[in-house]
């Protein structure tokens, strides 16, 4: 995936025609542009690394937060936080290389491998994402079988499986990517055959987004319907308790205790759905773009500013998460500041 595949003239992109330039050509191409986005892919590297090495230091240290959901939304971080440490600096190690010398420079094994991390870590955050989704969905439609038939190996098995399917996805995009072209001075995505790229579309983006929009629904109808049921329940066994004896009346009490607890538990639900509806709309505004432009440029020449700029946001993706947990979720914010609440403690005992 080509961070930075395009020559510079006079401020702007043109296509990648040449890459064995002369030194005041290369020298021309740190613009104020290029230093914008190597200057941004630093940023990228250490938001991304920060924020989700806090997420998965948060589940492993906090016992409470080591519940299913949690252990999902860590393995997602895990995939994002590599994101940080290995693909997006060699992403910022050829935007350098090329600024400097017009080509890719670091040979075809290591172009192959870069891609192929690319595409299983970007693969594999969806993934777990859906993983998440039907996690909830499972948790809202059969609480009880959710509980007492999701253990820690069943998570396991599931993280694993969704990493499965996301090294499976990568392999099939390397193969593409070595029958559609082999010119590794330019180590790129682009220019796949129209039926690699459709074919990555529909894998990569339009089934997880499908499942994603299906399963988000149901739990959202779900528990909304669940929630009005109780109420009117409530509002029924109000007017019952009002009218009844004593021994009627404690009996409704314990039905009313029990509606209470799952009241509490549905809200509960709904709250860690509407951050994850958050989540699942950053990856759509992040991944939308790309793909697109990926299936287009199996057609047309898509000029290279436009292609720069969907693989900028689709990294841009990978640091979003942790933040919009941090920011919406209750859970995480509590154990974060109890994480720092601590760590002042020792600096400031």
């Amino acid at each position: 995936m080509d961070i930075s595949q395009k020559l510079v003239n006079k401020g702007g992109f043109t296509s990648n025609t040449s890459f064995k330039l002369d030194e005041s050509k290369v020298q021309s191409q740190w613009t104020p542009v290029a230093i914008s986005i190597a200057s941004f892919l630093v940023f990228l590297i250490l938001l991304t690394s920060v924020g989700n090495a806090v997420v998965c230091r948060l589940v492993w240290r906090f016992r409470r937060m080591r519940v299913p959901s949690f252990c999902f939304v860590a393995s997602m971080s895990i995939s994002d936080l590599l994101m940080g440490v290995v693909v997006i600096p060699i992403s910022l190690g050829y935007h350098i290389s090329f600024q400097t010398t017009g080509q890719w420079i670091f040979g075809k094994i290591f172009c192959n491998f870069w891609l192929f991390l690319n595409f299983l870590l970007c693969s594999a955050s969806v993934y777990n994402l859906c993983v998440v989704s039907g996690d909830r969905y499972f948790a809202v439609t059969s609480p009880l079988k959710y509980l007492s038939r999701m253990n820690d190996l069943k998570v396991k098995v599931i993280i694993g499986i969704a990493w499965l399917f996301a090294f499976i996805f990568a392999g099939f995009v390397i193969y593409g990517t070595n029958v559609s072209k082999n010119n590794y001075d330019n180590c790129s995505i682009w220019g796949l055959r129209y039926e690699y790229s459709l074919t990555l579309l529909i894998i990569g983006y339009i089934v997880p987004v499908s499942f994603l929009v299906f399963v988000n629904c149901k739990v959202y109808f779900i528990a909304h319907s669940q929630m009005n049921r109780i109420h009117a329940q409530e509002m029924s066994l109000a007017s019952v308790s009002h009218n009844s004896g004593f021994s009627i009346a404690s009996k409704l009490d314990r039905v009313t205790s029990h509606q209470k607890s799952t009241k509490t538990r549905l809200k509960h639900e709904i709250r860690i759905f509407k951050t994850f509806l958050i989540v699942i709309c950053a990856f759509l505004v992040c991944w939308t773009p790309f793909v697109v432009i990926l299936l287009i440029d199996s057609i047309l020449s898509v000029p290279g500013q436009i292609r720069h700029s969907s693989i900028i946001l689709l990294y841009l993706n990978s640091a979003l998460n942790p933040l919009i947990y941090g920011y919406f979720n209750a859970e995480f914010r509590t154990a974060l500041s109890g994480s720092l609440q601590r760590c002042m403690k020792r600096l400031y005992p």
